[in-house]
């Protein structure tokens, strides 16, 4: 292959279609400057049965070949294409149904006691013997101190209203 380009979406979801390098490679796609696309697979591309249907459409009328390579899909061999719609499905399926798991994960360990961010907050650090358990930095400690004890001497002498 000659003339290749590269659209990286690290950092961006693939449940979304709007990641800047795909725009791009789909702008591209319209203008006639890509032949061929090839993807890891097809959760690559997105997460949405009708983006990704349509994504395809746009694929086939501009003539543009498409590989997603651990999936077996060459849109060349149309015997390869059958079961797209259902991975596409499957891929849509599989986001929400992650999705869903995280947010359970995330209140059950809250309503347990156990912090849900996954830094401490300043002030505090990580007990080295239990993650889930939070002691006090005295060294930064101290700082929130100083900036507290600040903060009451200005409310005491300004008289702040609002707090």
């Amino acid at each position: 292959m000659t003339n290749i380009r590269h659209y990286i979406d690290d950092d961006e979801s693939g449940r979304f279609f709007d990641r800047s390098a795909y725009v791009r490679m789909m702008d591209d796609v319209e203008s006639g400057k890509i032949g061929i696309v090839v993807m890891k697979d097809m959760t690559r591309w997105g997460r949405d049965y009708l983006q990704v249907g349509n994504a395809m459409e746009i694929f086939r009328r501009n003539r543009v070949r498409f590989i997603a390579v651990n999936n077996g899909i060459d849109s060349e061999k149309p015997d390869t294409l059958e079961f797209a719609p259902f991975i596409n499905i499957m891929s849509e399926w599989y986001a929400k149904d992650i999705s869903k798991e995280v947010k359970t994960g995330i209140k059950t360990k809250g309503m347990s006691g156990k912090p849900v961010a996954t830094e401490a907050p300043y002030g505090y650090m990580k007990d080295p013997d239990n993650k889930d358990y939070w002691i006090i930095d005295e060294e930064a400690a101290a700082v929130v101190r100083l900036i507290f004890s600040l903060f009451l001497r200005v409310k005491t002498e300004i008289r702040l209203p609002f707090i």
